[in-house]
């Protein structure tokens, strides 16, 4: 349970030695929705994944803002910039 922590991003390596990890809570945080969060998106988005992930509400940029990382394509990230 991760929400109103304030956290604008989440690196892949944070879960992964949590083998057992099956849910992870995110409300209320001000995400920035870019490369750096795809992995994110795509653990959301991939049914046959074993951690299911709630909460994930984009913050910035301003045209991703309020939308569930569910809805978040690949498309709609801002990569330019930005090394995957």
């Amino acid at each position: 349970y991760l929400s109103s922590n304030r956290l604008g991003n989440i690196h892949r390596a944070a879960f992964s030695g949590l083998t057992q990890l099956t849910q992870l809570t995110l409300y209320s945080n001000p995400l920035i929705c870019d490369c750096q969060l795809r992995w994110l998106m795509e653990t959301v988005q991939d049914s046959q994944s074993k951690i299911k992930v709630y909460g994930v509400v984009c913050k910035v940029p301003a045209h991703l803002q309020g939308r569930d990382i569910v809805t978040v394509t690949r498309a709609d990230l801002n990569c330019s910039t930005q090394a995957n």
